[in-house]
């Protein structure tokens, strides 16, 4: 499992009873801009929080060494993906798939 699976289940997981409540027959609207405020509340939380992206790379970690999934590199030079600077792996993944994912969902 890559990490960016895991993100995407993760906010999915998240956005999935809007989403439900959302596609009902009758919906009043107050109560679905109720519902869309409060999602992107939590997802501008999660954009500014600093501490929320390196606390999902660590879950998505120790799911995968539990799974004992591994990913082999395949290629030597990054082609199709920005390199971004980073000084961890946890830091990298922050840049390169936390904040773009959440800021694609806002």
């Amino acid at each position: 499992m890559t990490y960016a699976v895991y993100l995407i289940g993760r906010y999915s997981a998240l956005i999935e009873p809007a989403a439900r409540k959302l596609q009902t027959v009758v919906v009043s609207v107050p109560s679905a801009k109720s519902l869309i405020s409060s999602l992107q509340s939590v997802l501008n939380q999660e954009r500014v929080d600093l501490n929320i992206p390196s606390k999902i790379y660590k879950e998505a970690c120790e799911e995968a060494d539990a799974k004992k999934l591994k990913m082999p590199r395949i290629v030597e030079v990054q082609v199709y993906r920005d390199n971004v600077c980073a000084e961890s792996a946890s830091q990298y993944f922050q840049r390169s798939e936390c904040v773009p994912h959440v800021d694609g969902l806002n």
